[in-house]
């Protein structure tokens, strides 16, 4: 559900930011790339990122979970549950057309 809505967010503005989708559904990579091609997925889609180290998140409570990253690497906001177009932009302080 999330994923076309940060399909199109990325897509309007990828001179502003950067989206990563990480599956924690233990993919392997041909059906990574399934969901990639299903959905006309235009952001970077990795099967693993530790989370924990590299943003100190110690578990997941819910999935899809969304971090919203500043360009410091530092977590600075955290969606939980599937987000709209209009809720993942107003998060990142990106103004939307309807």
């Amino acid at each position: 559900k999330e994923m076309p809505a940060l399909n199109n967010v990325y897509q309007k503005n990828s001179d502003k930011v950067v989206v990563i989708g990480v599956s924690f559904d233990k993919l392997s990579n041909p059906e990574i790339n399934d969901v990639i091609n299903q959905y006309n997925i235009k952001y970077t889609m990795v099967t693993d990122l530790p989370v924990n180290k590299k943003f100190g998140v110690k578990s997941l409570s819910v999935l899809p979970i969304t971090f919203i990253v500043n360009k410091d690497g530092k977590i600075v906001k955290t969606l939980k549950g599937p987000q709209t177009e209009n809720q993942i932009a107003k998060a990142i302080g990106i103004e939307t057309r309807e």
